[in-house]
């Protein structure tokens, strides 16, 4: 059995559950709404609410991004015990000669036929 018949397996199920439940889940769905009374003093909670949870998220990703963000390349320094300090521009020059492709590092199968 292939992996994609394999993963079709679920799908359908899923698929069975969600038709059998749908018209139970619809018709609970809309009592809840009819017993909820939306007035306005409920609708601006709602909207302080989600506005709060929103500034909240911001605020996460804001924070994050100052944890984890970029490191300046003015900022960044190598230190090797007994060699000079580097900054980004000669640690990247650094890379870049070292590990430039040549014939050398071109790939040659070898064929083991013994």
């Amino acid at each position: 059995m292939s992996l994609k018949k394999l993963l079709a397996i679920p799908l359908l199920i899923s698929l069975a559950f969600f038709v059998y439940f749908s018209a139970a889940v619809s018709n609970s769905f809309s009592r809840l709404l009819s017993a909820i009374d939306f007035t306005p003093a409920f609708v601006s909670m709602l909207v302080a609410a989600v506005a709060l949870q929103l500034i909240g998220h911001w605020i996460r990703a804001k924070k994050t991004a100052l944890l984890l963000g970029k490191v300046k390349e003015s900022s960044v320094r190598f230190q090797f015990r007994g060699s000079p300090d580097l900054d980004w521009a000669a640690l990247r020059r650094n890379y870049v000669s070292e590990f430039a492709a040549t014939a050398a590092s071109e790939w040659r199968p070898a064929w083991d036929l013994a």
